[in-house]
């Protein structure tokens, strides 16, 4: 794990939880673009973190017809700090690496790194 920001110390531990959970954790940056994902999210979606890492969220695991919402809705938090998706949990498809599709629980949420916008 590559945790922007922090201490080696905060590194380990920040690492040790996201490897350990049962919960697929996907990190992007205001772009899109993935900057971490964790073990579970391997097991889930099919992809390994290094084949993914610095790859779009959208050329990965969005399905083609909620691209442009994704976007959009990115872009819009960008500008306004606001968003549909933050405050609760949303039910959606997502894609796997063999391009099936699998059912998702997401919960977003939002902190800046070092004056960098990251979503989690």
């Amino acid at each position: 794990m590559n945790i922007a920001g922090a201490s080696g110390r905060e590194k380990t531990l920040t690492a040790t939880i996201l490897d350990t959970i049962h919960d697929a954790v996907v990190w992007i940056d205001h772009n899109s673009k993935i900057v971490e994902w964790n073990l579970a999210a391997e097991r889930l979606f099919g992809f390994h973190r290094e084949d993914v890492i610095g790859r779009s969220l959208t050329s990965t695991i969005i399905p083609d017809e909620h691209r442009v919402a994704h976007l959009d809705g990115m872009s819009k938090y960008m500008q306004t700090g606001e968003g549909q998706l933050f405050g609760h949990s949303v039910e959606i498809d997502a894609m796997t690496w063999a391009g099936s599709r699998t059912p998702v629980a997401i919960t977003l949420g939002s902190v800046i790194v070092d004056g960098v916008c990251l979503f989690i």
